[in-house]
């Protein structure tokens, strides 16, 4: 009773291929981690590729398991009218979903600093600058600003998910590595092998689905035409 009528449990009988495709850019955002991955590399005690694998192998698997628990879920609860935010699906009483609000607050505020020192570090390394205390306070401050003022303008979490997933997620999952390993062969002067080619066909299908996911992501959320 405490569910407006569009919050109600809603379920098609037609398969949406439009939505099968948001569907792959949403879930690229499960794996943004490959930022951290060479700092996390080197603070294994001795490094090892192999204790690497088996942190990468079980981490990864973890958190294929926890996205889809919790996206199977929230469909077969309210199926179509499942909000982006899945919080917002449940009645603003309900107690569970009140501490499951709480508990995603912490997991926001406490996991942040891991993401954006990746990106932080990332950003100067880009440009071969070695920040200052205070450029790296400045752009913490900065960010944080800039990120926060997006956040109180934008109520489509699905679309920002979706449209990061397909941009970003794209070019860390597919393009950046590729590119790389591309490089890596180019500065060897070896023979180019399979994996030199194949790494460009993996980098031209990461810009085919990065540009496709974020098109049909803002097609389906400002305009009618995939409606």
């Amino acid at each position: 009773k405490q569910l407006p009528a569009s919050g109600l449990p809603s379920y098609g009988t037609s398969f949406q291929p439009v939505k099968t495709l948001i569907l792959m850019a949403m879930l690229n955002t499960a794996y943004h981690a490959h930022y951290d991955a060479p700092r996390f590399f080197h603070q294994i005690q001795p490094p090892s590729m192999s204790k690497f694998n088996t942190l990468v192998y079980t981490s990864f698997a973890a958190a294929a398991v926890i996205c889809s628990l919790i996206m199977v879920v929230g469909f077969l609860t309210f199926g179509g009218n499942a909000s982006s935010l899945i919080l917002n699906s449940y009645a603003s009483k309900d107690l569970l979903a009140i501490l499951g609000r709480l508990g995603c607050g912490a997991s926001i505020t406490f996991s942040y600093p891991l993401v954006f020192n990746g990106f932080r570090t990332g950003t100067f390394a880009l440009f071969g600058h070695k920040p200052s205390t205070l450029q790296n306070d400045l752009f913490a401050v900065g960010t944080v600003a800039a990120t926060t003022s997006i956040a109180m303008v934008m109520n489509d979490l699905g679309f920002m998910v979706s449209f990061a997933g397909a941009l970003l997620g794209s070019s860390i999952i597919y393009v950046f590595p590729a590119m790389m390993h591309i490089a890596a062969s180019k500065t060897k002067g070896s023979e180019l092998g399979t994996a030199y080619y194949a790494s460009h066909g993996i980098a031209g299908l990461g810009v085919v689905l990065g540009l496709v996911g974020a098109l049909v992501s803002y097609l389906k959320s400002f305009t009618n035409v995939l409606n």
